[in-house]
């Protein structure tokens, strides 16, 4: 009797383990919410060795601008029409890190081109001795689950106002408003 007890207590335990493991966020900047700062290379193993530092991407300036566009504007989407966050349209995975950096620098530097805004000269987004963003990976990828749940929860999403959809899943409840409100990551 005594065993099972003590086989169920520590299958409990796996339990509650594996699912705080699957709430972290994975293969994104901590923080990388609509207003925050990431770095942009936070696969920086595909890339090989780089020759420059790693740039610091501000989402949430570049969300504000593509927010009426919505984020396919650097989103690719898949065959199912369902928003794929793991990467952005220059894609991450199969290409050497030539093509990978190409593919970044032809998407990143071709948009600024075309909004006549943003900087064109490799200084100016890898800057050397600038601001450092502390990366995090979680055990699963959450962009594994992101989509579905996106799917999931397609009524609300598109009943929202633009900007509005991160708060149905980002959000904690707070006390002294009695509320829920939206928490960042």
């Amino acid at each position: 009797m005594r065993k099972k007890g003590l086989l169920l207590t520590v299958c409990v335990l796996f339990f509650i383990f594996f699912i705080c493991g699957c709430a972290q966020e994975s293969y994104q900047a901590q923080g990388s919410g609509a207003g925050e700062k990431i770095q942009i290379a936070y696969h920086l193993q595909a890339l090989g060795t780089l020759q420059r530092p790693p740039v610091v991407f501000d989402h949430g300036k570049h969300f504000q601008v593509a927010k009426e566009k919505g984020c396919t504007v650097c989103h690719p989407v898949d065959e199912e029409q369902r928003m794929v966050f793991e990467s952005t349209k220059a894609g991450t995975s199969g290409k050497s890190p030539e093509l990978l950096r190409n593919a970044y620098h032809q998407e990143c530097i071709g948009c600024h081109k075309k909004q006549k805004s943003g900087p064109l000269a490799c200084g100016e987004c890898h800057v050397r001795g600038g601001e450092k963003v502390k990366v995090t990976y979680g055990k699963i990828p959450f962009f594994y689950y992101h989509s579905k749940h996106v799917t999931a929860l397609k009524e609300e999403v598109e009943s929202k106002q633009a900007g509005d959809t991160c708060s149905l899943c980002h959000h904690i409840y707070d006390r002294e408003k009695r509320k829920l409100v939206y928490k960042k990551g």
